[in-house]
């Protein structure tokens, strides 16, 4: 099993791909060891392995 301290909603920066900017998850599949993100630079969600992604810590954190 994966263990990650990501969830849904996270936004994650690509370690391999900076070009692709800021993504939000929209799924996340632990056991797979994947995630659905929407990056901002491209047109439709698609699927990451869980180690290409990191999370971005923004300057100003959002309440829930």
């Amino acid at each position: 099993m994966y263990v990650t301290h990501m969830k849904a909603g996270d936004s994650v920066k690509h370690k391999i791909k900076p070009k692709y900017g800021i993504g939000k998850i929209i799924s996340l599949y632990v056991s797979q060891g994947t995630a659905m993100v929407k990056f901002e630079n491209l047109e439709e969600a698609t699927y990451h392995v869980l180690s290409t992604l990191e999370k971005h810590e923004s300057r100003w954190p959002t309440t829930r």
